[in-house]
């Protein structure tokens, strides 16, 4: 029987007639009830832990080399971090990477991915949380942002430890915002009671675009493979186009304070890796035919998606390139895609 119990014996209503032995029965009675009822609730509702919360990350891997494209450096980055910190049981700091590249190159698609194969939920998780620059920070009010957002991520955390935080569009963020969260990233075991340490940070930005496309481009005129350039290519040009572009990570005092582990360069994609964007959205929209066939009755007809190679090709040739005289890399990467599958299953595509 331990202090607490004979306290509460003595003390607490209801308790003045049973003895010790008794009461601290009732208690530890109180505590198989209360892990049966979490038990039991966590059979129908999500809840931060197995099998909600994945540690080894199932078909990441896979879903980043089948549907990411041209983005090797990217696939082996990611995932060496990702596991990197889940595999330890009080990690350092929280895990911060920062994707930079041209629109359309697959950042959005990357932090998705990483939500559905660490979260049974996936993007559903009430442990993801997404935010928008332009849609939650539109203004310049940057000390109430900087109070809201600090408030949200302690609130979270507080529920769940194992949980992602995605900052979309962070070059469009008002400067100073982002340094609230550096409390958070830093490397503090506990931070006003609460531990970071397990949590997940995920910027993406376009800053730093323009000299990943210089360094592939000079990379390709010296005649040079893509599959060669590695992270430690481009890392230094990375970090000052970052700190110094204008946008969210603008001279922000987490980078002058070393806090993002990980910053992800995202290449510019190139003619062929827009025709595997288009191919695999041909893909997708044929599948989804056939499953409405299938809940269809018998007697109706729906003809499935054909397409050609020459399709594709054609598809592709109406993108724009850079640079204009050798049309190397897509402007767009693969974010005009879908509009354009969407005119081509149109008759009247030409």
């Amino acid at each position: 029987m331990n202090l607490v119990s004979i306290f509460l014996c003595s003390f607490l209503p209801g308790t003045l007639l049973i003895d010790p032995l008794t009461a601290g029965g009732i208690l530890g009675a109180s505590s198989v009830l209360f892990g049966t009822r979490n038990y039991i609730y966590c059979q129908f509702r999500e809840c931060c832990q197995e099998p909600y919360i994945r540690s080894n990350l199932p078909g990441l891997k896979e879903a980043l080399e089948e549907n990411v494209f041209g983005q090797h450096i990217v696939t082996e980055t990611v995932i060496k971090s990702m596991r990197m910190h889940l595999r330890k049981d009080q990690p350092k700091k929280a895990l911060a990477m920062s994707f930079h590249g041209w629109t359309g190159s697959g950042k959005n698609y990357v932090s998705n991915f990483v939500a559905e194969s660490l979260y049974k939920e996936g993007l559903n998780s009430k442990f993801v949380h997404n935010f928008i620059s332009t849609l939650h920070f539109p203004g310049q009010d940057v000390e109430a942002y900087k109070s809201n957002l600090q408030n949200w991520i302690k609130e979270n955390v507080t529920l769940c430890q194992r949980s992602l935080f995605i900052f979309d569009e962070i070059d469009k963020l008002p400067s100073g915002v982002i340094d609230a969260i550096i409390p958070f990233i830093d490397f503090h075991e506990v931070v006003d009671g609460v531990d970071y340490r397990k949590s997940i940070f995920i910027f993406l930005s376009n800053t730093g675009g323009k000299e990943i496309t210089k360094f592939a481009y000079k990379h390709w005129e010296n005649g040079m493979q893509r599959k060669d350039l590695s992270y430690s290519d481009l890392e230094e040009s990375l970090n000052l186009g970052a700190f110094n572009e204008l946008g969210g990570l603008q001279n922000a005092d987490l980078i002058q304070k070393s806090l993002i582990d990980m910053y992800v360069p995202f290449l510019p994609l190139e003619k062929s890796h827009v025709k595997l964007c288009i191919r695999r959205e041909l893909e997708k929209r044929k599948t989804e035919e056939r499953k409405q066939m299938e809940d269809r009755s018998e007697n109706d007809f729906v003809s499935l998606i054909t397409f050609s190679d020459e399709d594709i090709d054609d598809m592709a040739d109406k993108l724009s390139y850079w640079p204009k005289d050798v049309e190397i890399f897509s402007k767009n990467g693969c974010k005009k895609i879908s509009g354009l599958v969407d005119w081509f299953l149109e008759k009247d595509w030409e």
